[in-house]
């Protein structure tokens, strides 16, 4: 078996790998198996020649290269810079798309996969803890070791008790902090109706689970006084047990996230919210106006149950920005990109997103302008087709290649190999 793995795959794709990502390649440390969640990583064979079912094109971020499954279709990604760097890893999930950073270092997406295992948060995020398997806990010494950290207590026979403190560990070493912040904002949103409820009981209240029982797991605020006493009752708790939230704590969060980057819609919808709640108008339109553009794919909908609005807003930050149209500029109002959203024509809304991005890309005489805007026109909602894919990854190809962005156009062409 040859030991430079590394190098045949930077040439592939004209990358430049770090150096955890060359360890995994050259030394195997996954090998025969091992891993938390993610626990099945492509062969260095695979990842030069994917079979079939590894690239999901159209679906998958379109800089991104597959490399360690959870057997049931989700994957760790190797995010690619302009450069042909890594520039994180994300995670990301066949049921809907939807992605999520894990780490800026493949090192980090391990330990944190690990975290999640053996030291969960209390709440429906996680599974229940458990002591990790010696697999487990040697690939996330392995991890460890690449980070030079010192983290044994979380290879101990007896698992943490209490996952806040797990995470804490990891933000502090600046591991997974993304993936983090959004399982601490979780926390402080997840009330202990969301734990426990289910359709059923919104059956039980006559009362419809979509939207307006999800609208109540979402902030517990909104529920009425009449259902807040049913609940109360029908689960024998205390309000203030039942119903408590920490908005203002996952608002810290969010804007520590939107402090460092611009693309993850939740921590917008979140901090939106935080701002609405308070009654801040004006302050929750700026933080959804921000976040308008972020992908659809990056909202976490479902965990933070975001999901209630109107389906034909296609954006939570749409649907509140109409709620709140009357604090918006005359310039904002007329805002063409947000208008798109406000057409009240939900099967066309995808078509017309893309095309949108689709114009400026034609329109945009720097390659890298272009470039970004194709990926928008296929990732902003995604696509009703995936042949309209065509035209997206021929973009990608065509501006990358002209900003002499190699490994973009490299890893653009493997997706458009696969579509269907």
């Amino acid at each position: 078996m040859s030991n430079h793995w590394s190098q045949k795959i930077e040439r592939r794709f004209a990358l430049k790998l770090p150096e955890d990502v060359r360890a995994w390649m050259d030394l195997q440390p996954w090998h025969p198996g091992g891993g938390a969640e993610f626990s099945v990583a492509l062969s260095p064979e695979q990842l030069l020649a994917p079979d079939p079912g590894t690239i999901w094109a159209g679906f998958m971020l379109p800089d991104t290269l597959p490399l360690i499954g959870n057997g049931y279709g989700d994957w760790l990604c190797l995010r690619v810079g302009a450069d042909g760097g890594i520039t994180e890893v994300v995670r990301w999930a066949h049921g809907g798309g939807d992605w999520l950073p894990y780490g800026g270092r493949l090192a980090e997406s391990l330990l944190y996969d690990l975290v999640a295992r053996v030291a969960p948060l209390r709440s429906s995020v996680f599974a229940s803890p458990e002591r990790a398997p010696e697999r487990v806990r040697l690939l996330g010494q392995w991890a460890a070791d690449r980070l030079a950290l010192d983290l044994a207590f979380l290879f101990a026979d007896q698992a943490p008790a209490d996952g806040n403190a797990a995470l804490d560990l990891l933000l502090q070493h600046g591991v997974a902090e993304f993936a983090v912040r959004r399982d601490r904002a979780l926390y402080w949103l997840e009330s202990a109706l969301k734990i426990v409820s289910a359709p059923d009981i919104a059956r039980t209240l006559d009362v419809a689970w979509e939207p307006d029982f999800v609208r109540w797991l979402f902030d517990t605020r909104l529920i009425p006084e009449q259902q807040r006493d049913r609940l109360a009752r029908h689960f024998a708790t205390e309000p203030n047990q039942l119903f408590r939230q920490a908005w203002d704590r996952a608002e810290r969060e969010a804007l520590t996230v939107i402090a460092k980057r611009h693309d993850l819609g939740w921590a917008f919808d979140v901090a939106g919210w935080a701002a609405e709640r308070r009654g801040d108008p004006e302050q929750a339109v700026q933080r959804y106006l921000a976040g308008l553009k972020t992908s659809l794919f990056s909202d976490e909908t479902v965990p933070f149950r975001t999901h209630w609005f109107n389906e034909r807003f296609g954006k939570f930050a749409a649907a509140r920005l109409d709620a709140l149209k009357v604090h918006l500029s005359k310039q904002q109002l007329r805002d063409p990109y947000l208008n798109l959203f406000w057409q009240q024509d939900a099967e066309s809304l995808r078509v017309r997103v893309r095309d949108y991005w689709l114009g400026k890309a034609r329109q945009a005489s720097d390659p890298m302008v272009a470039y970004r805007h194709y990926y928008r026109a296929g990732w902003d909602l995604g696509a009703n087709k995936i042949g309209t894919y065509d035209e997206v990854f021929a973009g990608l190809v065509k501006s990358a290649l002209a900003a002499n962005a190699d490994a973009l156009a490299a890893v653009a062409k493997l997706h458009r190999r696969f579509l269907g």
